[in-house]
């Protein structure tokens, strides 16, 4: 799967980036008679340092070197060399970046070959990885793809070859926006990714996706715009619930979503219904028949899926035992902290190709979380707005010494799906907060006194009798909680990457 980083630059960061350039040619006191831009990437570049260097002789070469975004087409060549005389002339020869410097080498040499007495060399961006360094850039960078506003369409429609392996793939229009974020760190709007997908359909430029339902294949060697988008468009619904079976039945008018994500498919089909007067979105983790034990849980399924569907903030409702005897089975947790005790789970939606360090030192959504507390308090539920959840692969209980020591660690509260949501929510900028419904005392706190051991028939009795309270609960938390405001959940990706 191709991920790398993308930077976009704006024409506002352009003007400012040539203007540097050019203070920088000024200052070194040279004064070129001709600008030969290296097209395409140079045109623009070049003739903004015409204007600001006050130079009226301008040209363009063309060399070719890259096809598709961020892919090499070969070595570097030149296919439309300069009818001119640079016999005794100052030339600034000028790109937009400099990554390989082939292009720039070979254009220098041609430059020379025209007789030019001097040659300079000019860039906005000098990649840092570059074997060839110009007499002036504006800016240094380490790699990334820059997108420049002349090469913005042409970039994103590679892009989004990239993410569909040219057509083959199937993605909603939201989750190609997603993809383009999270697989190349590029912010696009649903707007940019419709344009370029028709330019795609227009220009024939990718050949027809095999699929199953003959009805919706395009003509031979034409891939449709349809066929890569949903034909109808996908509602945007900014809460979602992850929870049990008990809980299909809270939502009114309800209709079912089916979703494909890039990770597969999520537990379960999504229900979209009207809870307390607003659109939730409803997805049993453990599927509609409780067929998913905790470690065979598509995690990063379930949250993309909620993601695609315009979710901006998760209610999660679990069921866990207690690690603390003054936590009774009955009450429910609202968890400040956790303890990740899995393993083997993927827990990222970063793995390639650059470092990504999201902050999880408060895993919970601080709103949310203080909704679901004070909420719980004012409906008269036993409720505890803080303490640290344990999350254990499953699907075996604890032994007691594992369970002893869970608490001596400072847990006051254990279950098996706490982990990775909570990170992979904070991956995708999403508020995310849990309600832990208590079953039982797990075995190490069933040594005290009066306390028995954890069993299955326990936990799901006194789950039954919880699930109402929780319910109760969600109802209420959604006719107040504010999907407009902002949050610095939100914006958890900004200065987390290491480029």
């Amino acid at each position: 799967m191709d991920c790398f980083n993308c930077t976009l630059l704006s024409w506002s960061e352009i003007e400012t980036l040539s203007r540097d350039l050019a203070q920088k040619i000024e200052e070194a006191g040279f004064s070129p008679d001709y600008i030969v831009a290296l097209a395409r990437g140079g045109v623009v570049p070049a003739r903004l340092l015409c204007d600001r260097l006050y130079v009226k002789n301008y040209a363009a070469l063309k060399i070719d070197h890259w096809g598709v975004t961020a892919s090499p087409d070969g070595k570097a060549s030149l296919s439309q060399e300069l009818a001119l005389d640079l016999s005794g002339k100052k030339v600034l020869v000028v790109d937009d970046i400099t990554d390989t410097g082939q292009s720039m080498l070979l254009a220098l040499d041609h430059v020379r070959d025209r007789g030019a007495e001097e040659v300079k060399t000019a860039t906005l961006i000098h990649l840092k990885n570059s074997s060839f360094v110009p007499d002036f850039y504006a800016q240094e960078s380490s790699w990334a793809w820059f997108v420049f506003p002349w090469n913005f369409m042409e970039d994103l429609v590679n892009l989004l070859g990239k993410i569909t392996e040219q057509g083959k793939n199937y993605f909603s229009k939201e989750q190609l926006v997603n993809e383009l974020r999270f697989r190349f760190g590029l912010r696009v709007d649903s707007l940019s990714v419709e344009q370029a997908l028709a330019q795609i359909e227009k220009l024939h430029l990718w050949s027809a996706p095999s699929v199953s339902d003959q009805s919706t294949t395009p003509s031979k060697g034409i891939l449709s715009f349809s066929s890569i988008i949903s034909h109808e468009p996908l509602p945007k619904v900014p809460i979602a619930v992850l929870g049990g079976s008990g809980f299909y039945s809270l939502l009114q008018d309800t209709q079912e979503l089916k979703i494909e994500t890039p990770y597969g498919a999520p537990s379960d089909n999504l229900s979209l219904g009207k809870l307390g007067g607003k659109e939730v979105l409803f997805l049993n983790r453990h599927g509609r028949s409780h067929n998913l034990p905790p470690h065979l849980i598509n995690y990063k399924a379930n949250l993309f899926a909620l993601k695609s569907l315009g979710v901006k903030m998760v209610l999660s409702v679990t069921a866990c035992g207690s690690l603390q005897p003054n936590i009774k089975p009955g009450d429910l947790v609202v968890p400040d902290q956790l303890i990740d005790r899995t393993s083997g789970r993927e827990s990222t939606f970063f793995s390639d190709p650059w470092v990504t360090h999201v902050s999880l030192a408060d895993p919970y959504c601080p709103y949310l979380s203080k909704l679901l507390a004070d909420t719980g308090k004012n409906i008269g539920l036993s409720i505890h707005e803080r303490g640290t959840l344990v999350v254990i692969s499953g699907p075996r209980f604890s032994t007691r010494a594992e369970s002893q020591w869970y608490t001596s660690m400072g847990g006051q509260v254990i279950n098996m799906t706490g982990f990775p949501e909570a990170v992979l929510a904070r991956e995708l900028e999403m508020c995310y907060s849990v309600v832990a419904l208590v079953t039982d005392y797990d075995a190490g706190v069933a040594n005290t006194p009066g306390l028995e051991p954890v069993s299955f028939e326990e936990v799901g009795k006194v789950f039954a009798a919880n699930l109402e309270k929780a319910r109760k609960l969600m109802l209420a938390v959604v006719e107040k909680v504010d999907v407009t405001r902002d949050c610095d959940c939100q914006h958890m990706l900004k200065d987390a990457r290491l480029y």
